[in-house]
């Protein structure tokens, strides 16, 4: 049986879709956490530890939709796995964007299609779930192959816009040379040509030099899930630090795959940390 040591927390309205959803991933090994509502699934997001994927409906009465649910499990936890569901056609092609943090999966669903659907989400390592970061992924272990392979080629040009390139700078630490054009409304900035760390907070500064510097000269990718959350919004990002040359360390440089999402409110970086956001992350090193 899949997921004996998973958690899953089941978000529904409606008691009798809810049972028989709670019910069928039990049965097919996973733990599951029942909430009637969005207004009921946040404390237990706060209360319970090991919330490995949440499943939830999307238009639910009172304060918390399913995007408020997203909300404060990706502020909690940036690594979570959220799968959508709903009927309403409209509602869904409104928020695209934001669904796009999460799966979708439309009403009326099959419990085959729900199983299929938790099971990938969760056996599935995270850059691979990420189609720009599985893009990336996937050429950088081609170029390990065959290192006379440049990084980018037709297929990882048109991801360009989601790639940050780093080289070492002068003084022991590191920069951008270049940065995509998707990824500077987020940042708040064009940080092409900048030290990396610049714009942080000291804290924030030491953990993406150690992260850069353990690349450089480990050879070795790293995966990073980070949230940035206030009451009322959450940035989350997924990042892929990939060493060039992609066959020995040390590296010459870095590039970084990176994709973010904006849950219910739209807001760059900086104007969440002025809100006094808080800062979580994952961080998956990656075994070639």
């Amino acid at each position: 049986m899949a997921g004996e040591t998973q958690t899953i927390l089941a978000v529904e309205d409606q008691p009798d879709v809810l049972d028989l959803a709670a019910a069928f991933l039990s049965d097919e090994g996973y733990r599951v956490l029942a909430a009637s509502s969005g207004d009921a699934a946040i404390p237990m997001l706060v209360d319970t530890a090991d919330i490995d994927l949440v499943f939830t409906d999307i238009v639910m009465p009172g304060q918390a939709n399913g995007f408020a649910v997203a909300r404060k499990a990706v502020a909690l936890r940036p690594g979570i796995k959220v799968l959508y569901t709903s009927g309403y056609a409209e509602q869904l092609h409104k928020n695209q964007p934001l669904v796009a943090r999460g799966d979708l999966l439309p009403k009326p669903y099959r419990l085959e299609r729900l199983k299929a659907r938790v099971d990938e989400l969760l056996n599935t390592p995270p850059e691979e779930l990420n189609r720009v970061l599985r893009t990336a992924f996937r050429r950088w272990c081609r170029c390990r192959a065959d290192p006379a392979q440049p990084f980018l080629d037709e297929e990882t040009a048109v991801l360009l816009p989601h790639l940050s390139f780093v080289e070492p700078a002068a003084g022991g630490g590191f920069r951008y040379r270049s940065t995509g054009s998707a990824l500077i409304p987020d940042f708040g900035l064009d940080l092409s040509g900048r030290p990396v760390g610049e714009n942080v907070d000291k804290e924030h500064r030491r953990f993406l030099l150690g992260i850069y510097r353990e690349v450089f000269e480990t050879g070795k990718p790293i995966y990073i899930a980070s949230a940035y959350a206030t009451p009322t919004a959450t940035l989350a990002t997924e990042r892929l630090f990939l060493p060039l040359p992609a066959d020995a360390p040390p590296a010459r440089e870095v590039v970084v795959a990176q994709t973010f999402d904006h849950i219910e409110a739209r807001s760059s970086i900086p104007a969440l940390l002025r809100e006094g956001a808080t800062r979580r992350d994952l961080v998956r090193r990656i075994e070639p």
